[in-house]
């Protein structure tokens, strides 16, 4: 894994299955409203809320991962975007708190209903310590159906 890479973190419930891609991205291709036009194999540092994933790894470094339009049957969509801020890396457990909270709070207004009372569930890319010190902080939300794929936005989904 290059230093680049990110951890990626479930919420309390499991996400998915894991699909973890190795390799050069392409050059992302999106519409004038930044939504992407194909399936792409893209650097995680290219990942936009509003984008949608085949498949989510959890539990592992990642650089790279598989995104599609919306449109097409996906596992998982990023649904919020935050900045965590300080100079040195705070540790894992701080991360993954500062991503939980972040995640959590976001998940009711994008999905429409709290986490604790939904069937869908969220996991997060957050910074690691190498990632960290090239100067990631970047956090991203990601929420799924863990009994179904999908097709379409789960924004105002209710459930």
């Amino acid at each position: 894994m290059n230093s680049m890479a990110r951890a990626a973190r479930g919420g309390t419930i499991a996400l998915l299955t894991a699909l973890v891609v190795a390799g050069c991205g392409e050059d992302v291709e999106r519409d004038d409203n930044g939504e992407l036009l194909e399936q792409t194999e893209m650097d995680v540092f290219e990942l936009r809320v509003g984008d949608c994933l085949e498949g989510f790894a959890e539990g592992d470094e990642i650089s790279q991962v598989s995104a599609v339009p919306c449109s097409e049957e996906h596992s998982d969509e990023v649904f919020a975007s935050d900045q965590m801020t300080g100079e040195d890396y705070p540790g894992d457990e701080a991360v993954a708190d500062f991503a939980d909270e972040v995640c959590v709070m976001a998940f009711e207004e994008f999905v429409g209903t709290p986490w604790s009372d939904s069937e869908l569930d969220y996991g997060f890319l957050a910074p690691t310590e190498s990632s960290w010190a090239e100067g990631d902080r970047e956090v991203l939300c990601i929420v799924g159906d863990p009994e179904s794929d999908l097709t379409g936005s789960l924004e105002n989904a209710g459930r």
